[in-house]
């Protein structure tokens, strides 16, 4: 292995929340989402914040950043999927937007209460290793729409999703640099060069931070670590699963008993 997987939280973090290249933060934004105006600078609000190894089997291991007109972007990898994924995900999106003020202040945009910051657009960007939607389209985005005139009158929360597994294009049929960037987080792990048609500085530096060969011991050691907690937790989860199909197999085996019983 070469490349380390971009879908491990560490390796995402690693890549996408330095604060010596947020060109790549940026640009990785600017061409996954479909932004009113590019983003021209961030300002990473958590990128010193990995965890002890210790801690790290609880710790959700976002990317958050701020850009020059105040909107708030959250970038999450997830790779289990979750029956109460999409609760976690609108619960998750209304407590960052929320938080934004304090008891008693006043509930009113940047735009509007001028000179005040108040509530500003927070834009989250959710990165699936599972299918979550029944449509095709690997990148979907999710606004407040009113109804009558299809207007998106509300644009101070936004959803959006990519659902890797949908994705399955080649390095050659990647044409534009959305293609590109979510070749890189589904495919990195698996290869030994960069693919030919990467030309672009940005994706080329995330390729290049991925390289193994690049990381401390102890970032290596957070990488595997994160591994082993995520395959604990599938385990345990296919635990669950397992004694519960047992439990109703049994139950249904039992009803079927008594059944047969009563009516001999």
């Amino acid at each position: 292995m070469r490349y380390l997987d971009p879908k491990n939280d560490v390796a995402f973090k690693k890549i996408f929340a330095d604060e010596n290249h947020k060109e790549i933060l940026i640009h990785f934004l600017n061409n996954i989402l479909d932004l009113d105006s590019p983003i021209k600078e961030v300002t990473l609000l958590s990128w010193d914040q990995l965890p002890k190894i210790k801690d790290l089997k609880e710790t959700s291991l976002d990317v958050k950043a701020k850009d020059e007109k105040d909107r708030e972007f959250i970038i999450e990898m997830q790779v289990e999927k979750q029956k109460d994924f999409m609760n976690r995900a609108l619960y998750y999106t209304a407590k960052n937007y929320s938080r934004q003020i304090k008891k008693s202040e006043f509930y009113t945009p940047k735009e509007v209460l001028l000179g005040c910051d108040q509530l500003n657009p927070v834009i989250f960007l959710w990165i699936l290793d599972f299918n979550l939607f029944n449509w095709e389209d690997f990148l979907t985005q999710h606004y407040i729409i009113n109804q009558q005139t299809w207007n998106r009158d509300i644009k101070q929360i936004e959803l959006n999703f990519v659902e890797l597994p949908k994705f399955n294009k080649t390095d050659k049929q990647c044409e534009n640099l959305t293609d590109k960037w979510i070749y890189f987080m589904k495919n990195a792990e698996d290869l030994k060069f960069i693919p030919e048609n990467i030309k672009t500085k940005e994706i080329k530096t995330a390729y290049e931070i991925s390289e193994q060969y690049g990381w401390t011991e102890w970032e290596l050691e957070l990488y595997e670590a994160r591994d082993r907690a995520v395959a604990a937790q599938k385990d345990k989860m296919n635990t669950a699963r397992e004694e519960w199909r047992e439990k109703s197999t049994n139950k249904k085996s039992n009803e079927y008993n008594v059944n047969s019983w009563k009516r001999s």
